[in-house]
């Protein structure tokens, strides 16, 4: 879940298609520090209650 940090697997599959001629470019998304939260936790379960999708 990108909201909660850490890894994105779309992110990860969308850049590996951009950079599969490079690989410095690979190597590099591979070696990148996971995101940080974007979102604190009791705003995500709040909009979990308020739209469950």
């Amino acid at each position: 879940d990108p909201f909660r940090g850490g890894t994105d697997e779309l992110l990860r599959d969308i850049l590996s298609m951009i950079h599969e001629d490079d690989p410095k470019a690979r190597v590099d998304d591979a070696a990148a520090p996971p995101t940080r939260r974007l979102v604190p936790e009791f705003m995500l379960k709040l909009a979990h209650e308020i739209s469950p999708f």
